[in-house]
């Protein structure tokens, strides 16, 4: 595990960001640009971040997309 310096001189562990997944995309037909899942509820204000799933094709049928929230990995 990395570790960094503070400006105190301390040594802290670097965080580590947990990502968990809610859900996914895929490619819409029509006016419809996405359509979706959603796997697990996410919290109104929370931060999502979208991965790009750059196997996606419409013979494998995997999603275009993965929706994650990003978690600061606590063992506290």
């Amino acid at each position: 595990m990395s570790e960094e310096v503070n400006f105190n001189g301390n040594k802290e562990e670097e965080k580590k960001t947990v990502f968990l997944k809610k859900g996914a995309l895929w490619t819409g037909r029509g006016k419809v640009s996405f359509r979706g899942i959603i796997e697990e509820d996410i919290k109104k204000g929370a931060k999502i971040i979208l991965f790009f799933n750059e196997d996606a094709t419409e013979e494998n049928r995997q999603p275009v997309y993965r929706i994650v929230e990003p978690q600061d990995d606590q063992d506290d």
